[in-house]
Parts: structure tokens; sequence; C-alpha cells
């Protein structure tokens, strides 16, 4: 159900932000069983640290390792990055896991994160219901911390994530959130619900199935 009061989405968005920040929660090992820390290890994969090492913060996607019923797949979400970071992702794909079956989730809508086109996909299309999300998936973003809303949102539910980001080095892996994302004037979408928040740090309007709330004067 849409929201009906701002106090509901100021409090849904506050919640969230709040989870990103434990720290205890910002582990790859929650899901999947911890089982080799499957998503640390694409990470750390010689082609997506050379790919954040190279890029920086210019070129952002994500990967998503999902427990399928032959074994494990990937799942990525290449939003918006470049043709040559593409073929250095297809290398990745034929290296780190030449046996998994992989899934491209297509054109991703705005405001809705590669992190959370992850989510969408494992459950619109793969079927695995949100209470199931803990125990199948696990999310690497790469170029990028982990915004504040989608590290949230996952810790909330049981997603074990990471990020890799240009170190000194080269990528290095971070568990650390990111903070609130400002791309398109801040906008956040519930891979789930499709319930949108936009203005960042500055929350000022939601909607959800054509119902739209802006946030009261005063507030």
């Amino acid at each position: 159900m849409p929201k009906t009061k701002w106090s509901e989405v100021a409090n849904a968005a506050s919640n969230r932000r709040a989870a990103a920040l434990k720290d205890s929660l910002n582990k790859a090992p929650r899901s999947l069983g911890g089982a080799m820390c499957n998503v640390t290890k694409i990470a750390s994969n010689a082609y997506i640290t050379s790919i954040a090492g190279a890029y920086g913060s210019q070129q952002t996607f994500a990967i998503g390792f999902v427990r399928s019923n032959d074994g494990f797949d990937l799942i990525v979400s290449l939003k918006g990055v470049s043709e040559e970071v593409v073929d250095k992702v297809r290398g990745m794909r034929n290296t780190i896991l030449p046996q998994a079956k992989v899934h491209d989730v297509g054109t991703v809508e705005t405001g809705l994160h590669a992190e959370m086109a992850i989510v969408r996909f494992c459950v619109g299309t793969l079927g695995i219901a949100k209470a199931d999300l803990g125990g199948a998936l696990q999310v690497v973003c790469v170029g990028k911390k982990v915004c504040k809303d989608c590290a949230g949102w996952m810790n909330q539910h049981g997603i074990g994530h990471c990020a890799v980001v240009k170190g000194d080095d080269g990528g290095e892996v971070t568990f650390v959130a990111g903070k609130v994302s400002t791309m398109s004037g801040g906008m956040w979408k519930n891979p789930i619900t499709l319930g949108t928040y936009a203005g960042g740090n500055d929350l000022n309007h939601y909607s959800k199935n054509g119902r739209t709330l802006n946030r009261p004067l005063g507030w």
C-alpha cells in the first residue's frame, strides 16, 4: 500500500539509512550461509579491481551472486557503463565462474539503482521470495560504495554486499556504506514496490502507484 502520511515516508527512509550504518550487518557472509564469502571473491577478481582502479567513480555497475537450482548464477546490472567496461565484464564472466549462467537485468529505469535492479530481477524474474533473498543473494557494487539507501535496504533483508572502489593501488574491497545518492535529484526506488523517494538527504517527495506525497511546509 502507498504511504499516506509524510511521517511514514520520513520514518521509512530514516530506518533504512540507519540500517546502513550498522557495521555488524555490512558483511557479505551474512547471506548464503557465509559459504566461501563468494561476493568478496567476485569483488577481488582482477578484472573487477582493474575496472575500479581505472575508472574510479565514473563508471558503476553491480554484480549479484545468486543461489540457483544448479548451484550459483551471476546477475549483472550494467547501468550506464562504457563498452570498454562491458568488454572487461565479459572477460570476468568467462574466468570467475565459467560454469555459471549469467543473467543481465537489461534496461534499468530511472531511480532504480543497479543493486536494486538485481534484487528486483531476483524477485520478479527468478521468482525468489523477498523473505528468501538473504539466503539466496549477495551483491557487489563496482566503482562506488553502495549508497546508504541500498546498503540499508539490503541490511534490513539480510543480503550480503560490498563494493570495489578506487584505492591507492587499484581497486579495493570495502564493506562501508557510501553517502545518500544525489543522482537524478537524489531519487531512490524500492526494488519490490517501486515506491520512489526523492531529494536525497533533503527528502521532499514520495510516490507510488500514481499517488504522491510532498514534504509539508515546516517539516
